[in-house]
């Protein structure tokens, strides 16, 4: 009897080791955690340094660059295509106001279907996906066209 009372003592201090292990390892863990998290107020930014004019006031701040400006052409572009040049494709994109000018380059990779092409195999009224990036006449310079879906092409009369 006194060898299973020994037996539960063991059990006991063992359980109640590892509860308390437990809880330290859950306590530790939340202040590790507390310690790495962002402050919730926010610091203050310094303030933009003001330069003083040739009669010591300062000199309002000069307007944003216009080369600055985020472009309004994307970076790729799903549309169909209603013009075909040899250097470049014209697409209705749905999502922008005008036809979007999509420059084809020697490196630009056409492909149909996984086959490499040109711009010659390409009908008007195919959609296409063009990805590339934003060119310096509000076109797309683009680095890879793919055609999404072919037109049939037009019964001959």
């Amino acid at each position: 009897m006194l060898r299973s009372h020994m037996r539960g003592a063991r059990r006991l201090r063992f359980g109640t080791i590892v509860a308390l292990l437990f809880v330290a390892v859950v306590v530790a863990s939340g202040v590790v955690g507390a310690a790495a998290a962002p402050s919730p107020v926010p610091e203050p930014e310094p303030a933009p340094e003001v330069q003083a004019g040739p009669e010591g006031k300062p000199e309002p701040e000069s307007a944003p660059d216009e080369a600055a400006a985020p472009s309004s052409v994307p970076h790729s572009a799903i549309g169909i295509v209603r013009r075909i040049r040899p250097q470049s494709l014209t697409v209705e994109v749905t999502s922008l106001d005008s036809p979007l000018v999509v420059t084809v380059r020697p490196s630009t990779a056409l492909r149909i279907g996984g086959r490499r092409v040109t711009t010659q195999d390409l009908r008007v009224g195919d959609v296409v996906l063009a990805i590339g990036r934003p060119g310096p006449r509000e076109n797309l310079v683009a680095s890879v066209v793919a055609l999404v879906h072919r037109t049939k092409p037009e019964p001959r009369r």
